[in-house]
């Protein structure tokens, strides 16, 4: 015997069924072990370098999957995140993220190591500033010494 299950998102009412409740929840505890945040990790590096998020990270190295996963799952930083994120109760905030010591480099064995997603996004943003901000600097810079010229001109 199939059943269904409805439920209701803006108004709609969705039918479901078995099957695709089962789907759905095998799907969420999937993304929540171990391997299968693996692979959706290694599924996103693999798009940022083949330039589907933004080109700068296009042509980067990539270590091969099983590679990733197994040097992942040896990991002791990688462990101890993943439980940490476990016990949290899943916050994303708290999800093992991949960084690549070297920005420059690609995603290998020697230039990855595990952070927290929050940790991750921190960095990212402080390298962001900082390139602006010497960006500005170089600007600033470059109007004084134009407008110092100018004046000796006149």
């Amino acid at each position: 015997m199939t059943s269904t299950h409805s439920s209701s998102t803006s108004g709609t009412t969705q039918t479901h069924s078995d099957a695709a409740v089962r789907n759905a929840i095998y799907k969420a505890e999937w993304r929540r072990s171990k391997t299968g945040l693996l692979s959706i990790k290694y599924s996103n590096m693999m798009q940022r370098v083949k330039g589907e998020h933004k080109a700068r990270y296009a042509g980067l190295e990539l270590l091969p999957r099983s590679e990733f996963i197994e040097c992942a799952l040896n990991d002791p930083t990688y462990n101890a995140l993943f439980a940490q994120w476990q016990e949290a109760g899943y916050i994303y905030e708290l999800t093992p993220s991949v960084d690549r010591i070297d920005n420059t480099g690609g995603y290998t064995r020697d230039n990855i190591r595990f952070v927290t997603h929050s940790d991750n996004s921190r960095m990212g943003m402080a390298q962001v500033w900082k390139q602006r901000k010497a960006h500005v600097d170089q600007g600033v810079t470059s109007d004084i010494r134009n407008r110092h010229r100018d004046k000796e001109m006149i």
